[in-house]
């Protein structure tokens, strides 16, 4: 697996890494995407439980910790 960092005015998102959310739940980061219309950064992530859709996130929201 590769890792991959991106540029983040909290902290470096490494992609294809999961992380755990406070509340113990397992996210996977799948990448980083840009809003066409301001530019704002999105981290793109997917649930590692349910039925394991895609969400966003704005890339400035601070993190939890990863596993």
């Amino acid at each position: 697996m590769y890792e991959k960092k991106r540029g983040n005015p909290m902290r470096d998102v490494i992609l294809k890494r999961v992380y755990r959310h406070f509340k113990g739940d397992c996210y996977l980061v799948e990448d980083v995407a840009r809003h066409s219309e301001t530019g704002e950064e999105y981290v793109v992530y997917r649930k590692l439980y349910g039925d394991g859709s895609l969400w966003i996130r704005a890339a400035g929201y601070p993190q939890q910790g990863r596993t």
